[in-house]
């Protein structure tokens, strides 16, 4: 489907996806925006297939019901599973997140020190001023994860620096922040023996996921998306009482370097 946008600040839009009927309501006329362009406040979108409401955001959902005759449809809260962002920026890149529906919105900061001429390039990433991520030696360490603690939530962290250091013509960074469920943030403290975020901070781990013989790292494989494929540091997959059926949240950060 192509993407479009609301041009306008109330109405609908139907599209028609493999033989079934969307229908899209929003009205923005009265949103209320912070300092990014999602609004907190005073809105709605609202999503129907074949006049069943699947999707409904925002806070004035009686609005939604009333101006649109939507039917009486028991509606199930929504969760945000994904998020995707892209930046553009010289050394330093910004956003704000929450990871999860009760929690604080925070602002996580990129820096790079990167280049052409630049020795020993470095990463760093903070979440509210506080420096949660530090790697040197980037030109080998470009790819690699991290357990961060965030409002006492795990949050694995996950960078591939590979285009900023090796390929000029798409000069593009991932990062992914991906929280744990409790059951195994339970299992990864238990593993580690530690309850603190301090000590799991400092268990934190660097991998390279590259299999072979040694190569130069200009030379290993360029994949935009190659961080989504990834498996995971720890890995909780037949363990049946670290299993946990409930929803993590992902936030995938596209950084361009611009010169």
């Amino acid at each position: 489907m192509s993407p479009w946008r609301l041009w306008k600040k109330h109405g609908s839009k139907r599209v028609r996806i493999k033989g079934k009927t969307f229908r899209v309501f929003w009205d923005l006329s009265n949103a209320k925006y912070m300092s990014g362009p999602e609004p907190y406040q005073g809105f709605y979108v609202a999503v129907l297939c074949d006049r069943d409401i699947i999707l409904l955001l925002g806070d004035m959902q009686r609005e939604a019901y009333k101006n649109n005759r939507l039917g009486s449809s028991i509606m199930v809260k929504s969760t945000l599973l994904s998020r995707k962002e892209h930046l553009l920026g010289k050394k330093v890149y910004h956003t704000r997140v929450q990871f999860n529906d009760i929690g604080s919105m925070h602002d996580i900061t990129i820096k790079c020190h990167v280049g052409a001429d630049v020795k020993d390039p470095w990463l760093c990433i903070r979440v509210d001023k506080q420096t949660m991520v530090h790697i040197k030696q980037l030109l080998w360490k470009f790819r690699g994860n991290q357990m961060i603690y965030v409002d006492g939530q795990i949050i694995e962290v996950l960078w591939d620096a590979h285009n900023w250091l090796f390929d000029s013509s798409c000069p593009c960074a991932v990062f992914m922040f991906r929280t744990r469920v409790q059951k195994e943030k339970q299992c990864l403290e238990d593993r580690t023996g530690t309850h603190s975020s301090s000590s799991i901070l400092e268990r934190g781990m660097v991998h390279n996921f590259n299999d072979g013989p040694a190569e130069h790292p200009s030379q290993k494989r360029t994949s935009f998306a190659s961080i989504l494929e990834w498996p995971n540091t720890h890995s909780f997959k037949g363990s049946k009482e670290c299993s946990d059926p409930s929803p993590a949240y992902s936030l995938i950060l596209y950084a361009w370097r611009s010169e």
